[in-house]
């Protein structure tokens, strides 16, 4: 399941692929210095004709709160409750209205206070089959539903249980066992984004950041577990109120970063990934992201597009032409300006290559300078930079080798930049020349791009300096690509000219075994150009050439003998005009 998905570690923020709950215990996720009430609601309270006053009352329910330390117990309690928030407060006898509200805030507070101090195992045996999750479900849908700030009921005493409610949740979802109870339990996951939700009139007034940060923190614990994102993924308006949280400039650092890392995780599963690339007004969304101020932010809508870029062609295609291209030019800025965060810088990289296909190649290439961004980091020679530079030469192979000319020759846009950014960056280095001629070369061995590599004077230049480098493997590929060229025999009277014959003619008197490939190379590159009337006139000019040809057709038969005999075909061809 770890393949390319994301994971992060929770605490502290990092970002890896998935980010993981930390496996901190339950009473460290507990506030020792939150309040701690006793007030609670038995069954004799419920009747009108009780007898019992208030303190009686409030004893009676201090000793149901401390036994709870079964299941049993625990199951009881959380069976009156729910009968309470069933129960219209008109019904309730004594207690009415808000009087009642502020009674069921009490308690539930005290129940999770109380929980929380048995200890994680205990919390954790007490939780299962007894309701406890439906109960907290019901209860946050009903003061959500609640008009805002009612005093003393569903408002300050709600807005204190909300708090332990979302805190609670968040410290069951730290346990692994407790995802999928968490993630299949009715209404639970929308409850929690329903208290973080702007658009709920509740949430907007009342919820404090810390109660949104818990709330949303335990969604996305729970969305780590593969087999629930794609149950919350299709909860109605789930995903679109975490971006909502994620963008929106009134909440804090913490709550928008755990709103993104919900994003994220969900953003892994295969079936998601298709869904999100579909749409559209997320795509605006996470692209606005990628820019975002906050840095954790950030690297999480990075982590987000770095999962939806393995998704299969069709989703790549989607994700590289949405608003034409507006996302490779995102990332071409942060691969540009991002080398202060390697992290980001390096993500940005395999997301480019990720997105490089033949379906896609002409989309990206049509963005501007993508060709020089990646030679420049394909070029990087230095230690640290060696990872960054074998995923940028691995995405330039992938568009040189995909790129095609149009019919009849013609050189789309993306085919200019590329011989353009090539021919203009090959002499700055050693290394972006190295870089450079492997460019070529795979884009040669595409026969459809022979004539326009023949016709575009500067990249043909380019190609004959390289030739003639004592480097062996700028060398080499810079003639495998004429090599690849002159199999065109419409380039054949283009190439033979003086600036490609005599580096050619140096090349083939290249003696040794590491020159022995380059030398086969320039003497089939001869042979091929024999095969014009321009290039038989040209050839028999260079005395150094022809003097390569007769010593080759001589030597012993060790050597290349197919090559043999082709010179020796090519000086039959060329004795008439000498």
């Amino acid at each position: 399941m770890m393949s390319n998905d994301q994971k992060i570690k929770q605490e502290p923020v990092v970002m890896k692929s998935f980010i993981h709950p930390s496996k901190r215990s339950v009473d460290q996720c507990h506030d020792p210095a939150s309040p701690q009430r006793s007030y609670s609601t038995d069954d004799s309270t419920l009747d009108d004709d009780s007898s019992l006053t208030p303190d009686e009352e409030d004893d009676i329910l201090r000793r149901n709160l401390d036994a709870i330390m079964d299941s049993d117990s625990l199951k009881s309690l959380c069976e009156r409750l729910s009968a309470m928030l069933d129960t219209p407060a008109a019904s309730l006898g004594r207690l009415r209205g808000n009087e009642c509200d502020e009674k069921i805030n009490n308690l539930v507070c005290d129940i999770l206070v109380r929980l929380h101090r048995l200890g994680k195992e205990n919390l954790m045996k007490n939780v299962r089959n007894t309701g406890l999750l439906a109960l907290l479900v019901k209860y946050m849908d009903r003061v959500a539903a609640a008009p805002v700030r009612q005093s003393p009921g569903f408002g300050g005493g709600a807005d204190d249980a909300m708090d332990k409610v979302a805190l609670s949740l968040r410290c069951l979802s730290l346990e692994e066992t407790m995802w999928i109870p968490m993630g299949r339990e009715p209404g639970l996951p929308q409850a929690l984004m329903q208290i973080c939700n702007d658009d709920n009139q509740y949430s907007a007034k009342n919820t404090s950041e810390r109660c949104r940060m818990n709330a949303v923190w335990a969604v996305s614990n729970i969305a780590y577990a593969p087999a629930n994102r794609p149950l919350l993924a299709k909860m109605p308006g789930l995903i679109e109120s975490a971006v909502m949280m994620a963008s929106s400039a009134g909440r804090s650092h913490e709550v928008r970063g755990e709103a993104m890392r919900l994003i994220m995780n969900l953003s892994s599963d295969i079936t998601n990934k298709v869904n999100m690339v579909r749409n559209k007004k997320f795509l605006s969304s996470l692209i606005r992201l990628l820019l975002d101020a906050s840095p954790t932010v950030q690297t999480r809508a990075l982590g987000t597009v770095k999962n939806l870029s393995s998704a299969q062609v069709e989703g790549k295609v989607l994700l590289v032409s949405f608003k034409d291209g507006a996302l490779i030019e995102v990332l071409a800025r942060i691969i540009h300006h991002g080398l202060e965060d390697p992290s980001m810088y390096i993500k940005a990289l395999k997301i480019l290559r990720n997105l490089c296909c033949p379906q896609t190649a002409e989309t990206i290439g049509n963005c501007e300078g993508i060709f020089a961004l990646l030679i420049k980091e394909g070029s990087r020679d230095e230690p640290e930079n060696t990872e960054s530079s074998s995923v940028a030469r691995k995405a330039l192979q992938m568009l040189a080798g995909s790129i095609r000319s149009g019919p009849q020759g013609t050189i789309p846009p993306c085919q200019s930049y590329l011989l353009r950014d090539v021919s203009k960056q090959t002499l700055c280095n050693m290394s972006t020349m190295s870089t450079c001629a492997m460019v070529l070369a795979q884009h040669a061995s595409l026969g459809e791009n022979c004539f326009a590599i023949a016709t575009h004077k500067e990249t043909l230049n380019t190609l004959a300096d390289m030739s003639d480098s004592y480097v062996i493997s700028i060398k080499r590929n810079a003639l495998s690509a004429i090599r690849n060229v002159t199999r065109d025999f419409r380039c054949v009277p283009l190439l033979a000219r003086d600036r490609v014959l005599s580096p050619l003619s140096r090349a083939c008197e290249l003696s040794g075994a590491n020159y022995a490939e380059c030398r086969r190379i320039a003497l089939t590159i001869v042979v091929n150009l024999s095969t014009s009337e321009v290039g038989q006139k040209k050839i028999v000019k260079k005395e150094r050439l022809m003097a390569s040809l007769a010593r080759y057709a001589a030597a012993p038969d060790e050597e290349d003998n197919g090559l043999k005999q082709n010179i020796i075909r090519t000086m039959m061809l060329l004795l008439p005009a000498v």
